[in-house]
């Protein structure tokens, strides 16, 4: 179960007002991100619940963070990070990363929700290969048989 699809307008909202606190402590730092938090104050994740949300079930304890999780990991490529472990621990250290992305949760999420979300993913674009895959060869099998 998904709780909390924040929409791209609220995220917006909410890291501007973020960053103007971090504005006060670390501008050069700000400064230097500058490319980075554009990117993701544009990345709009609005069109992805449609297909994030049938890869969670109704009941049970309700996934959260998943579109910070897809933030995290777009500013982890950005940032040249290339090991989702590495870049887990850095934002939960790290204040700023965590705002960028939009965490809506006192807590980064740890690594194994990154995954977990990666794995979902993956599970269901191979079904959805076996599914374009199997279904033309159904027909051919029938002529065999």
């Amino acid at each position: 179960m998904l709780r909390n699809w924040q929409s791209h307008s609220d995220y917006q909202k909410q890291l501007i007002q973020r960053l103007s606190i971090h504005a006060q402590k670390e501008k050069g730092r700000l400064i230097q991100l500058d490319k980075a938090i554009s990117k993701l104050y544009l990345l709009n994740l609005d069109n992805l619940l449609p297909i994030i949300k049938p890869l969670y079930p109704n009941f049970g304890r309700p996934a959260i963070n998943q579109q910070g999780i897809i933030r995290s990991l777009t500013l982890m490529l950005d940032q040249h990070e290339y090991s989702i472990t590495k870049w887990a621990k850095t934002v939960q250290q790290d204040d700023l990363f965590f705002d960028i992305c939009g965490f809506d949760s006192n807590k980064a999420p740890g690594v194994g929700s990154y995954y977990d979300l990666l794995w979902r993913l993956w599970l269901a674009m191979v079904k959805n290969l076996l599914r374009i895959v199997c279904v033309p060869i159904a027909p051919m099998a029938k002529s065999f048989i």
